[in-house]
């Protein structure tokens, strides 16, 4: 049972490497920081739990300031597509497609 927690954990890991979208890596790298500590506890195999309870508060962080930084783009797009002076709606039209 244990094994296959540690199986899960690493499946996880490897999803990432296929992920195209920073939310849904840092959303399925968190589930595999879960998995790990859990497997490391379990297991008793210290090392994994310890870079996994690291690695858990740092994917969290960076998750919540991806999510401000999409915030904050909205409202430049928003800001830029009211601005009635020339060239902005290019600019609105750029950074909207980013």
């Amino acid at each position: 049972m244990i094994d296959l927690l540690g199986y899960g954990a690493s499946f996880a890991v490897l999803i990432t490497f296929t992920m195209h979208s920073m939310k849904a890596l840092r959303c399925v790298a968190i589930l595999s920081n879960i998995l790990f500590m859990l497997y490391g506890y379990l297991d008793t195999v210290y090392p994994v739990l310890v870079l996994h309870a690291i690695l858990f508060p740092v994917n969290i962080v960076r998750l919540f300031e991806l999510r401000n930084l999409q915030n904050r783009l909205v409202r430049v797009v928003s800001l830029a597509s009211r601005d009635n002076s020339p060239g902005s709606a290019g600019i609105a039209q750029t950074i909207g497609n980013t």
